[in-house]
């Protein structure tokens, strides 16, 4: 059979129309004129995300490229590329999407109290108390994810999945001092 590059092969007809099959049992008698079919070759262009799910699915003929589905989006992560190229495409291919991780900062305001640098962490991962800072007249009396302190102090057992910010809460350190004469 003959080839031809991004085709296959259907077969030899009588005419150009490719509706009559040309039979080569029949004698040759004159000049004849026979036309070789050909189906354009199509490969399968799957597009898969980092669990396996599949995002898209293309046919796309021969030396053609197949085209970029939307972006897939993960929780805690951006999108940073298709793990293979999809241009002048030859056979069946598996493209997955790949992922950076973010990265958040948790940033600490101490309501008049000592600084306490800001720390960068990625996605869901814990991150260490800092020291506790100072003010003076005042006790530390934890982190919150809130300046009014409502809910349970942050106790740092909790991943980070976003920029947070936590607030220092300060109680009064006075002490009563009687004099008796």
């Amino acid at each position: 059979a003959p080839e031809k590059y991004g085709y296959q092969f259907d077969g030899w007809y009588a005419n150009a129309q490719y509706t009559l099959l040309y039979d080569f049992n029949l004698p040759v008698t004159k000049d004849i004129a026979i036309f070789a079919k050909w189906k354009t070759i199509r490969h399968t262009v799957q597009f898969v995300d980092y669990d396996g799910r599949v995002i898209d699915t293309f046919m796309i003929e021969t030396g053609r490229n197949a085209y970029e589905p939307a972006r897939p989006q993960r929780v805690g992560y951006s999108f940073d590329r298709w793990d293979k190229d999809f241009t002048n495409v030859h056979e069946d291919l598996v493209v997955r999407a790949t992922y950076k991780i973010n990265s958040y900062v948790v940033t600490f305001e101490t309501n008049g109290g000592t600084e306490v640098q800001s720390v960068t962490t990625e996605y869901n991962t814990l991150i260490e108390a800092p020291y506790n800072p100072s003010k003076l007249g005042y006790l530390f009396d934890g982190w919150y994810l809130n300046g009014q302190f409502t809910g349970d102090e942050f106790l740092f057992d909790k991943p980070i999945t976003a920029n947070t910010k936590l607030y220092a809460k300060w109680t009064n350190n006075t002490n009563i001092v009687t004099f008796y004469s």
